[in-house]
């Protein structure tokens, strides 16, 4: 069986292997970037994966530091007595990073949800640091970035997908699943603080009975808030409970006293195809959701993700990404979404809790997307199951489009080490101003800690796109250029002059007896 982990963006499983792919932003926000909570998610897959296939699962901290870091701490939280215990602690000198397995069984919540459970990781620095959190296996590939402690806020908003009641799944060959699972969108709540209380208003009735809004049984049109006391080290997760592809937990509100993190996605989502190929076709995501704190009105830019190539002509399955408009407010964000492939702007008006999200589907051209309104909104791009004839071979999964106010001028991010693969590909699409990618005074990098240099000495140059709406050089007041490199595993390092964006992201094929498609 193929199956796409991903890990900071992606994950897929086709019947030929183990493949992930992966797909993660690698953005900052404010606060000392030296204390991190981390939540986490068992793949729908998983309970009913043959025990050959389970023995392959893992998750990760992928953990780099921008200075020499003496002494980094990782901790989980006893489950009966909330008390926290050093598991333990690591050296990473600068500008280098670590892969660090996450003990799943401190972590793994109960599957109804809706219980507050002592789950929570929590990883200290000395110094700060950045940490992505990287699962693989069967279905179970997914990823998102932590955001540190003094960076959470207190009002989110939850992306999830439709329920999927096997769609895309298949059953086959020795090492098949038990049977096809019915899967949910999700999300969960990660307390660092006692006394923390938490209003929840789900979009879809949970599978702990709280009605939903919009969807699910006994859902009723109104805003059925419940409320959930946490201590520190606490999670509480929800589930929606819907068994068709009707039910929809995504535009969930959650806000609380006290600042908390916030995970959402899928636990096996169906999106785009396969191509009338006989393969499984689903796959898990995983996000860190972006505090409401921290939205804006302006400057959602992106360019395009690495697909399969060339596309397939028969069916056009899966190619390109989708994208989701999210909203908080009484009041309706005017939203104008902006394709470069197509003349001027898309409605895409998000209300509070709008069901079904606003989506645009199959979009394979750089995007701006802007409020006319003033209402601010958050933007959330899905990528398309698609297999072609050549690699890379994308899967779905979900990745936070961040406005540019929320850019930076250095970044760190790690591509992670692996076994058994065949077939690998990694890249990082980066954004900035036309200039920043050319000489010494542009962004550098550097790789492993190394030498800073120019960064299309140390990356390789992949593609670049010079037509994002709105920002097209000697057109519009604020140029922008996307580039994609191709990246090899290790850590990375950037800085620049102007304020930028770094989105990481790959795939990658795994089988332990190289031999891919023998299950």
């Amino acid at each position: 069986m193929k199956h796409i982990y991903k890990t900071l963006l992606l994950a897929l499983i086709l019947l030929v292997s183990a493949q992930t792919a992966v797909q993660s932003q690698t953005y900052s926000l404010p606060g000392d970037g030296k204390d991190f909570f981390l939540g986490f998610m068992f793949p729908s897959y998983n309970k009913v994966a043959h025990p050959a296939v389970v023995a392959y699962y893992g998750a990760y901290a992928l953990v780099s530091s921008f200075t020499d870091n003496n002494h980094v701490t990782v901790s989980y939280f006893d489950r009966q007595t909330g008390q926290e215990q050093t598991n333990a602690r690591y050296v990473i000198p600068g500008r280098t990073g670590i892969q660090i397995p996450l003990d799943i069984s401190s972590m793994l919540m109960n599957d109804t949800g809706d219980v507050p459970e002592f789950c929570a990781c929590h990883i200290v620095g000395e110094r700060p640091i950045n940490i992505e959190f990287f699962s693989t296996g069967a279905c179970s590939g997914g990823s998102y970035l932590p955001i540190t402690t003094a960076g959470l806020g207190k009002k989110y908003v939850a992306a999830s997908y439709q329920d999927n009641p096997g769609e895309l799944g298949i059953l086959c060959y020795v090492y098949a699943p038990k049977s096809i699972e019915t899967s949910e969108g999700f999300f969960e709540i990660v307390a660092a603080f006692d006394g923390t209380q938490v209003s929840i208003i789900p979009n879809s009735t949970t599978m702990g009975g709280h009605l939903g809004m919009h969807s699910g049984k006994g859902a009723n049109l109104r805003e059925n808030a419940y409320t959930v006391s946490l201590r520190r080290g606490q999670c509480y997760l929800v589930k929606s409970s819907g068994d068709n592809t009707d039910v929809d937990i995504s535009g969930s509100i959650i806000e609380s006293n006290k600042p908390i993190a916030v995970i959402a996605g899928h636990e096996n989502a169906s999106i785009g195809g396969v191509s009338n190929r006989l393969l499984e076709g689903r796959d898990f995501m995983i996000e860190q959701m972006y505090p409401y704190d921290f939205w804006d009105t302006t400057g959602y830019v992106m360019i395009p993700l690495k697909d399969s190539q060339p596309a397939d002509g028969s069916t056009f399955d899966g190619v390109g990404e989708d994208y989701r408009m999210f909203s908080l407010d009484s009041t309706a964000s005017k939203i104008d979404f902006f394709d470069a492939c197509i003349s001027g702007a898309i409605n895409m008006t998000s209300p509070r809790l709008a069901f079904p999200a606003p989506e645009r589907t199959l979009v394979t051209c750089p995007i701006d997307i802007e409020a006319t309104n003033g209402i601010k909104f958050s933007a959330m791009m899905y990528d398309e199951r698609n297999f072609a004839n050549a690699p890379p071979y994308p899967a779905p999964s979900m990745i936070t489009v961040i406005p540019m106010s929320r850019w930076r001028t250095s970044f760190l991010w790690y591509v992670p080490a692996n076994k058994f693969e065949n077939l690998q590909a990694y890249y990082v699409n980066i954004i900035a101003p036309p200039g920043d990618f050319d000489g010494p005074t542009g962004i550098l990098a550097s790789f492993n800690g190394g030498t800073i240099r120019p960064i299309k000495t140390v990356l390789g140059l992949e593609q670049q796109f010079k037509n994002i709406p709105n920002h097209i050089q000697g057109v519009d007041p604020a140029p922008l250029t996307g580039v994609r490199f191709r990246l090899s595993p290790g850590s990375y390092y950037a800085k620049g002059p102007h304020p930028f964006m770094v989105y990481n992201f790959g795939f990658r094929a795994l089988d332990p007896n190289n031999d891919l498609g023998d299950f």
